[in-house]
């Protein structure tokens, strides 16, 4: 909402500084955090650690911002020229919902302790790259479903709950 009353994201040249800005924002508050679980920094005053997650939880804000114009700016240059992956892309957008349950399943099915338990074996890298491949996989599901004409399943739903039939 205040993104929106400063129309950050609608204006042109306001959504390019927000493109700028935020992610180098939520990147500077953001270190501090990743150093200490880096184990490159030791803090062992706890009102500074909660100190340093505040700054990063708030200025991670900024760079949610600034992620999201910077689509909002690399949309406006693609336009209307679409290529198979924007499509995709477009498809997973379409699907949000749908893709983001699917995520949360693999990620609990395959984490959890109590399911798969990989959770706490696998490192940062690995870890990494299940939740890169759990993504595309979602869009590429995405994608099968919008070249089958089909909606998401949860999308299906959640408008069958909100607009009952009857």
């Amino acid at each position: 909402m205040w993104a929106g009353r400063r129309e950050l994201l609608s204006s042109p040249d306001r959504l390019r500084r927000a493109a700028l800005w935020g992610p180098l924002i939520g990147a500077a508050g953001g270190l501090p955090v990743g150093l200490i679980a880096a184990g490159a920094l030791t803090v062992h005053d706890p009102v500074t650690v909660m100190a340093l997650n505040a700054v990063h939880v708030v200025t991670g804000i900024a760079g949610g911002l600034g992620y999201a114009a910077l689509i909002g700016v690399l949309a406006g240059r693609i336009g209307q020229r679409r290529g198979p992956v924007v499509t995709a892309l477009a498809a997973c957008g379409q699907r949000s919902l749908t893709c983001y349950l699917l995520q949360s399943v693999v990620f609990v099915a395959l984490l959890s302790p109590s399911a798969g338990g990989l959770g706490g074996r696998l490192g940062s890298a690995a870890t990494v790259a299940l939740g890169l491949f759990t993504w595309a996989g979602t869009v590429l599901v995405a994608e099968v479903m919008r070249r089958a004409g089909a909606r998401g399943p949860a999308e299906a739903l959640l408008r069958r709950l909100v607009y009952p039939r009857g």
